[in-house]
């Protein structure tokens, strides 16, 4: 039996010794200093410890959360800047490809007294909701870029949160091992270590500002055409690359009317539910939560033009004396194909407008105007 045991013995105290140096690697500050700061996951573990380690600027600060769709629309820098004598300054809190479920644990993080900020904008695609056919409740990749900044119970409220059963056992793998996911990390790390220190001192030099000279993407939808009876697109301005294409071509498949429907009810199920426990965690609060509908393209988009049916996301959440909402129209005229990147991003020239105009109508709001 010793001799049966012995090496039964052995195998479990390295099995744990290898969980225990992953979790310590990759749950704390040690693998996210080095791994790829303009990666997504990089991206998120920056924004919280730049915005955890960030001073007061003794001005009534506005934090804006959103995805590349705010984040190219709102220059935070050039508006702060031509407003020295504000009383109030904004703060980016922008990551593309993020939602309402990343934004709601974002928040716990980075606010966990829900006390530190004036205002919080937080915006949305369409107060219509759409039938974009994307599952964003069970968008596993959430996980992944969550991991490295949430405490132990948050992570398990968000492994809970999968109701794919296939998800969340994936999921609780990831709880387990926590260097999953990042393979492609390490992989580019030991091919290109000096690539890495190059880009990671890019970053780090400016720290929290690294981002604030960015003007926006070029270009415009002007040079793009498409047939309106068909959807058919005729033709593509010339720096799309493959990517975009596909986007654009996505963008323009109208799902079946069944479809559009059972769509339009889990999209609606999901962000009345990610919004309305944004709005409790502030429920108490003296911050104000302002909801705003952001440019949506620059002509209509058969993938993304509601059903008549659909409900208006103001009617579906929670009623408080801290809940505002920007009228729907308040950048309609911005939603013009000279505005517009893309068929959902702003274009520099768009960007400029929309800076001022956006965060004037903040501003005035909070002051009462």
């Amino acid at each position: 039996m010793r001799h049966v045991q012995h090496p039964l013995a052995i195998l479990a105290l390295a099995l744990c010794t290898f969980l225990a140096l992953d979790n310590v690697v990759f749950r704390t500050d040690l693998y996210p200093w080095i791994q790829a700061p303009d990666s997504l996951s990089g991206q998120i573990y920056n924004l919280v410890y730049y915005e955890q380690h960030r001073p007061q600027s003794g001005k009534k600060e506005i934090l804006v959360t959103g995805n590349s769709r705010m984040d190219w629309a709102f220059w935070p820098h050039d508006y702060n800047i031509s407003r020295p004598a504000s009383r109030f300054k904004f703060i980016r809190a922008m990551i593309a490809a993020t939602y309402e479920k990343t934004w709601y644990f974002l928040l716990n993080v980075i606010d966990p007294r829900h006390d530190r900020y004036a205002a919080i904008v937080i915006p949305v695609a369409s107060y219509r909701v759409d039938p974009w056919p994307d599952d964003d409740e069970n968008d596993f990749i959430n996980l992944q870029w969550l991991k490295q900044v949430l405490s132990l119970s948050s992570w398990i409220e968000l492994v809970n949160t999968f109701s794919d059963e296939n998800i969340r056992a994936r999921a609780i793998r990831y709880t387990v091992l926590a260097s999953d996911g990042f393979g492609d990390d390490i992989q580019n790390l030991v091919a290109h270590p000096f690539h890495r220190i190059e880009r990671l001192k890019a970053r780090r030099r400016p720290g929290a500002s690294w981002e604030d000279d960015w003007s926006g993407n070029f270009g415009s939808m002007e040079d793009f055409h498409f047939d309106p009876a068909s959807g058919h697109i005729l033709a593509f301005p010339r720096y799309f690359n493959v990517f975009e294409r596909k986007d654009a071509a996505r963008q323009f498949q109208r799902p079946s009317f069944e479809d559009a429907a059972r769509f339009t009810v889990r999209n609606a199920a999901y962000q009345a539910r990610w919004l309305n426990r944004i709005i409790d965690l502030y429920r108490d609060s003296e911050t104000r939560l302002i909801f705003v509908q952001t440019p949506r393209s620059p002509f209509p988009l058969p993938g993304r033009v509601p059903i008549d049916s659909a409900p208006d996301l103001r009617s579906l959440l929670h009623a408080n004396r801290n809940v505002s909402f920007l009228d729907e129209d308040a950048f309609l005229d911005l939603e013009q194909p000279q505005y517009f990147h893309d068929g959902l991003h702003i274009n520099s020239a768009g960007r400029q407008l929309f800076t001022r105009q956006f965060g004037d109508r903040i501003t005035d709001l909070l002051e009462g105007r």
